[in-house]
């Protein structure tokens, strides 16, 4: 039984323990696909939300696992072409179902930036986490619940937007509920969180992200450097020059941006900030994001995740540099 919290009259993170480290994966060489496929397997019950789905090989563990399943109607082409599965809903509403999770047994959840397609597990860079939290599970189950119901775009506020994990803090978010303002003892936002955390950076801000349409976000971005931290960028090609983008006024600015080699996709959507914070999930830096689409957000303050991560960025900028 899971320890309600007063909210939002002085919201208290609740503790809890688990022996299970995260899991992390990094795509295209790292097997996400094979990763995800195996945790469904090892399930009892599973309910995921997924922008894109085209794996044969999970779509036929889902299924085998009576799992159900949300997916954005406009990849409902390809996902039927590469199999099917009996309990699926399709978000039909104008803005996108833009989540990757899974919720497995109430106790695990899967999530990260990977779309568990083809492209998504053999060819674009991304990111995947496993996290055994009975909270955070409890968040992603409620959001899923949401979706299944057909509440695309809207939906209650999460009710466990931090936890103290294992000594780690975890902020956890949902755009759009959540990703309006900060209001509930400084939790919540999602443009206005990164704004706060890239301005509490004092040593690096390291960002390898696939849109990037904030102008908050490149403001925040700018006084970072001018107050001498160290900023680095990796920004997908195809998304260098779209309207709105930052990145003309970054360059301009001198900020050091690496563009995308990969001849399919940079799809990574993380924040390294002083090598002891990581912002990673769905959430491209876009006014969508914010307003309009169904999003998850994870901020892990935890160092040796930041190092596993700074990995992952260090091999991005020697591969593109």
């Amino acid at each position: 039984m899971l320890e309600k919290v007063d909210i939002p009259l002085g919201y208290v993170a609740p503790i809890e323990k688990s022996e299970d480290p995260i899991q992390v994966w990094f795509c295209p060489s790292g097997g996400c696909g094979d990763a995800l496929t195996k945790v469904v397997l090892s399930s009892t019950q599973v309910d995921c939300a997924f922008f894109d789905l085209d794996l044969p090989q999970l779509i036929l563990a889902l299924e085998s696992k009576q799992a159900r399943v949300v997916i954005d109607d406009m990849n409902r082409e390809a996902f039927l072409s590469a199999g099917s599965i009996s309990r699926t809903a399709y978000d039909t509403s104008s803005q996108y179902s833009h989540n990757k999770f899974c919720v497995l047994d109430r106790e695990w959840v899967f999530t990260g930036s990977f779309n568990p397609t083809m492209n998504g597990d053999k060819k674009n860079d991304n990111n995947a986490l496993l996290i055994n939290s009975q909270y955070l599970a409890s968040n992603y189950q409620e959001e899923f619940d949401e979706l299944w119901e057909g509440r695309f775009g809207k939906g209650e506020r999460t009710y466990f937007p931090g936890i103290t994990w294992n000594g780690i803090h975890i902020e956890n978010y949902f755009c759009p509920d959540d990703c309006k303002s900060i209001d509930r003892d400084g939790y919540g936002g999602g443009e206005e969180r990164l704004v706060t955390l890239i301005d509490s950076a004092n040593e690096s801000v390291e960002m390898a992200i696939f849109s990037l349409t904030l102008d908050s976000v490149g403001d925040a971005i700018i006084r970072a450097r001018d107050r001498g931290v160290r900023v680095a960028i990796v920004l997908e090609n195809q998304q260098k020059n779209v309207k709105g983008s930052e990145y003309k006024k970054l360059l301009d600015a001198g900020i050091d941006i690496v563009i995308d080699k990969n001849p399919a996709a940079m799809h990574h959507k993380f924040v390294i900030v002083d090598r002891k914070v990581v912002w990673t999930g769905s959430y491209n830096f876009s006014g969508s994001a914010n307003e309009r689409n169904d999003e998850n957000i994870l901020i892990i303050y935890d160092a040796g995740l930041a190092e596993i991560f700074g990995i992952e960025f260090i091999r991005l900028i020697e591969r593109d540099g």
